[in-house]
């Protein structure tokens, strides 16, 4: 597949205990093998997010970095 000609944009979103930090190397090797731009965010209270998590806000988050995701 041709990198600089990506089909998709995958948007993962991680289980608990883990961080963006966890996840770079599946990231990069599934971007790779499907042809698609992998995007990850940090939930609130993960990685180097800021807060306390909890099931509104996480859903929250997801929905923001969804929408981030969709403007650019």
């Amino acid at each position: 597949p041709d990198p600089t000609r990506r089909r998709a944009v995958l948007m993962y979103c991680h289980g608990n205990r883990g961080c963006v930090d966890d996840c770079v190397g599946r990231m990069r090797d599934t971007a790779d093998r499907f042809n698609v731009t992998a995007f990850t965010f940090d939930y609130r209270g993960f990685g180097r997010s800021e807060g306390v998590p909890n099931e509104a806000g996480i859903l929250q988050d997801a929905r923001a970095a969804r929408a981030w995701l969709a403007r650019h």
